[in-house]
């Protein structure tokens, strides 16, 4: 079995409450556990002044002497701020160990007792000399009391496993209740939870599974959170994962239809892929027809700039103007002139040609007959 030490407080007004104290409970006063240590905050509590040496009967009976750190709860809890800061000076690593002893006065002010006390028996029974443990263990309560000790750090981390990634190292954990330092913090906890629906959404609409996906939503998962790397849900339903139709459902659960996923809003996605159909829908579901995507290119420029035909006339029959029809010629004729130095098979050149075509004739009729644009391309 582990060699565990533990933080008690309890009525008790002795050490080793848990072996002298018929009425002791652990699951009462038990503030918190460790193994194989004595975690470092926990030292912040006492002072050289509060070792003292009971006689305790053991497990097998014997009558044992058994040092170990005593005091009230009231001074205890009164000197841990002021021990806390002479220990960051002493082991700088660590950084700022404030946020972790108000944690720990929370649990003891919780707790019923009176009284403080550390039961480590089975941790100086680890060293080969215990009566050395305990030499050491004075000196290191001396650290929080001010007192100048050599290597102050490497005195404290013969009695402490200290590494400051791991809180258990500094507060120790639950035993038989649960320590407030492993309960995550409400907020932390629903953030976790919302990763994990986003993750599950995510992971559904990649695998065509429409019923986890509606689990999913239904739960919360957060329709507008794209995780580094990854898609935003509505272009899985660009893609065809999962039915058009949850596009609708995308958008009641809160998706933003002017948010931009890689640069590109929903609707500028579909448009880049002349998707008649998705254009419509999106349109009708809400989305702006005049929203620029990150290189400030309208839908109407972006589809002409990509040349898409059949969306262009699903744009026109929003309303959009000659203004709009002037800027998506602009736009689709400057990368036709990059086009001309720097051939790209990607772009449909004779489409965007088409495209510039037909808005002119926008602009012709807005204008009177005036047609915008360079007569040639």
């Amino acid at each position: 079995m582990a060699n565990r030490a533990y933080l008690c407080c309890s009525t008790f007004r002795r050490t080793y409450p848990s072996y002298q104290d018929p009425t002791f409970k652990p699951e009462r006063d038990t503030v918190a556990g460790a193994v194989y240590t004595v975690p470092l905050l926990w030292l912040a509590l006492f002072r050289p002044s509060d070792l003292r040496t009971d006689v305790i009967r053991n497990e097998e009976g014997d009558d044992v002497g058994a040092p170990a750190p005593f005091a009230s709860k009231r001074d205890a809890l009164g000197r841990l701020d002021a021990a806390v800061k002479r220990i960051e000076r002493a082991v700088p690593r660590l950084g700022s160990l404030t946020e972790r002893a108000a944690q720990l006065a929370s649990a003891l002010r919780s707790s019923k007792g009176t009284y403080v006390t550390i039961e480590l028996a089975e941790i100086a029974m680890l060293e080969k000399s215990a009566d050395r443990y305990y030499a050491r263990l004075r000196k290191a309560l001396g650290v929080g009391a001010g007192a100048r000790v050599p290597n102050a750090g490497r005195l404290l981390a013969s009695i402490s496993v200290i590494d400051p990634k791991k809180p258990l190292t500094v507060l120790g954990g639950s035993h038989i209740r649960k320590v407030p330092w492993e309960v995550e913090p409400a907020p932390r906890k629903r953030a976790a939870a919302k990763a994990s629906l986003e993750l599950q959404l995510e992971t559904a609409l990649a695998n065509g599974d429409v019923k986890r996906a509606r689990e999913a939503l239904a739960a919360g998962a957060d329709v507008n959170k794209r995780r580094p790397g990854r898609e935003s849900p509505m272009r899985y339903v660009l893609w065809g994962k999962v039915p058009r139709s949850f596009a609708k459902e995308l958008v009641v659960a809160g998706y933003d239809l002017t948010k931009r996923h890689g640069g590109y809003t929903a609707l500028h996605n579909a448009l880049w892929h002349d998707d008649v159909a998705m254009v419509k829908l999106l349109l009708a579901l809400g989305a702006s027809s005049t929203v620029k995507d990150e290189w400030g290119r309208s839908p109407l420029a972006l589809a002409a700039y990509g040349g898409a035909l059949k969306s262009i006339e699903v744009l026109l029959a929003t309303g959009l103007g000659a203004r709009d029809a002037v800027d998506a010629i602009k736009v689709t004729e400057k990368r036709l002139a990059q086009l001309a130095v720097n051939p790209d098979r990607a772009f449909p050149e004779a489409a965007m040609r088409k495209a510039i075509e037909r808005l002119r004739r926008v602009t012709a009729t807005a204008t009177g007959g005036v047609v915008a644009g360079r007569d040639r391309v």
